[in-house]
């Protein structure tokens, strides 16, 4: 009797790790990936709206419009 219990014991790890592990780790991949893309999107979404932010109060600010005009000679460098 307790040799029936150990091979079918056996028996069903070999099955639940034929069939059950491929498709646990598949999905794992997939959601593991899925959710490392999403972080990266609404983290990229996060950058973009506070250099926004930035680049309007910066440029709202008086610092573009205070930079110094190039010289002639300074502008024939950049030609």
């Amino acid at each position: 009797m307790m040799g029936s219990n150990v091979a079918g014991a056996a028996a069903t790890a070999v099955v639940t790790s034929a069939v059950g592990g491929p498709l646990v780790m598949g999905g794992l991949l997939v959601g593991g990936t899925s959710v490392a893309a999403f972080g990266t999107f609404e983290v990229g979404k996060l950058a973009v709206k506070q250099l926004g932010h930035f680049a309007e109060n910066y440029c709202s600010t008086g610092h573009v419009q205070d930079l110094p005009t190039p010289t002639p000679v300074e502008q024939a460098r950049e030609e």
